[in-house]
């Protein structure tokens, strides 16, 4: 990931919420302009596979953890293992765990699974950790809690990080708090696990861009934008602006 902030550009939700935006044709979302200013891909083996050849030399991480809109969104399942990963050449893999689900007892098991299974590997493990559940047949990402007791839902968020640093995370990709102390609570949490923060649902490109430049001026490593970036219609333009606006800090 590099010395300085990182951005890693997350395509796995192609196969979560079906093509959407630039993922509905990647060979014109991963041109070398935009590649030039990304640390990392994250995706699933079948777009590891069908990279386009501008995109052959930009780290990539496979996600092992999966599920649709179309079932259960928030009950992630392991798929593939780390020895398949490797033999398409992955730089690391990663695996979504959803805290205070219903299913959170097996994504525990299976993120535990794959972060050991790696280490006979050397393979790092990006860890995605979110307090999110099915409830009534939605998925709450407690976004009430988040607007209306912040300090309850820090402590929630710093609690999933954490389980993910105590599970043997290399890398931890979370949600944004809201703030330039909650960003510095979760790193704190992470023990010096480097932390990512998501871009979650797209906000204007300069709001994100901002919200990108307080994580990390507040201790983040950087931060992984996947909507905000795919779905922007002019990507390059964004992905520049951002990059050069954390090149300053």
């Amino acid at each position: 990931m590099g010395s300085g902030s990182s951005i890693l550009l997350p395509l796995d939700g192609a196969l979560i919420d079906g093509p959407l935006g630039g993922t509905r044709k990647i060979s014109n979302l991963l041109t070398p302009k935009l590649l030039e200013e990304i640390d990392c891909i994250l995706g699933y083996v079948g777009l590891l596979k069908r990279l386009p050849p501008a995109a052959l030399g930009v780290p990539f991480i496979v996600n092992l953890s999966a599920s649709t809109v179309l079932g259960q969104p928030t009950r992630k399942v392991k798929i593939g293992d780390v020895r398949q990963a490797v033999s398409y050449g992955a730089d690391g893999v990663c695996f979504q765990l959803h805290m205070t689900d219903e299913f959170e007892f097996s994504m525990l098991q299976d993120t535990s699974h794959v972060i050991a299974e790696a280490g006979s590997f050397g393979m790092p493990v990006l860890v995605t950790v979110y307090p999110r559940r099915l409830f009534d047949g939605k998925v709450c990402n407690y976004s009430e809690m988040y607007s209306e007791r912040p300090s309850e839902y820090l402590e929630l968020a710093c609690h999933c990080v954490r389980v993910a640093v105590e599970l043997g995370a290399d890398i931890v990709k979370t949600a944004y708090p809201g703030s330039g102390d909650g960003v510095e609570a979760i790193v704190e949490a992470a023990l010096g696990v480097p932390v990512l923060f998501a871009g979650g649902k797209p906000v204007a490109p300069d709001i994100a861009i901002e919200k990108a430049a307080q994580a990390v001026r507040h201790g983040a490593k950087g931060v992984a934008f996947g909507r905000q970036l795919f779905l922007d219609p002019s990507p390059e333009l964004f992905v520049s602006k951002l990059r050069a606006k954390l090149t300053l800090i």
